[in-house]
């Protein structure tokens, strides 16, 4: 039986022009790289969302991005990959987001701050993210990583794969931040669930975007702006991260 191929709808939509204030939020685009990236971006978009910031979905497979809804999405190698996936090789990932340039300059362009989420060890996130970092730094923006290592139970290609990304993708950014999987799974002690697993490490990159993102462009008891992040931010190599929750009277 013939089977009908339909071709991608998805788009890019370019950030609102906003005009550069000192008074004004920064303008911040919250990118997720690959299916481990985009879904934190999803749930960040759930979460809270934060004045000035767009979010965007970066991908190659097609079905994956149409879970997307609400960010804007580029279906990346459409033609190379044809919507299935990189299959785990980062260098189809780097060959898809080399092919589709022009769609990812729109979804960057006006940014002064990218973030870029990414689940290390498949073949989009791993291979595509240095392409779309070094597009956001040519634009003019800082460009701040937040990466997961594989959980070892994913196999030890997939973890090889992960840190040999690392390794590349730090010389891409202005800043990377690396969570490790494996350490926040110890921190259930063995009783939670493989999907529960998975929540926690997406959401830990998406605590890690929405810190910076609040500190900047929310009011709060000591005011932090784009230029005091940029001075720490610029400072090159590996970024640690604390977040911390408080509840009480005063």
């Amino acid at each position: 039986m013939a089977t009908k191929r339909t071709r991608s709808t998805t788009q890019a939509i370019p950030l609102p022009n906003m005009p550069l204030s000192q008074d004004g939020p920064a303008r911040i685009c919250a990118v997720g790289v690959g299916g481990g990236g985009s879904n934190a971006i999803m749930r960040m978009m759930r979460a809270r969302p934060v004045p000035g910031v767009s979010y965007a979905c970066v991908n190659t497979d097609l079905k994956a991005l149409g879970q997307a809804d609400g960010a804007n999405v580029v279906h990346i190698g459409e033609n190379l990959t044809r919507g299935l996936g990189a299959g785990g090789d980062p260098d189809m990932g780097a060959r898809a987001a080399g092919e589709s340039k022009q769609e990812l300059k729109k979804i960057i362009n006006g940014a002064d701050l990218v973030f870029l989420a990414i689940g290390m060890g498949g073949g989009t996130g791993t291979g595509a993210a240095p392409i779309v970092a070094d597009m956001a730094r040519q634009a003019g923006a800082l460009v701040v990583a937040v990466a997961t290592t594989p959980f070892s139970f994913e196999g030890a290609r997939r973890l090889e794969t992960a840190h040999s990304g690392i390794t590349e993708l730090t010389s891409h950014v202005d800043n990377l931040i690396v969570i490790h999987n494996d350490r926040l799974l110890s921190l259930f002690e063995g009783k939670t669930s493989m999907e529960e697993a998975l929540r926690a490490a997406d959401d830990a990159v998406m605590l890690g975007v929405l810190s910076v993102a609040e500190l900047v462009n929310l009011p709060g008891e000591i005011n932090v702006d784009l230029a005091d992040v940029k001075a720490i931010m610029k400072v090159p190599g590996k970024a640690m991260m604390a977040i911390g929750e408080a509840r009480g009277k005063g």
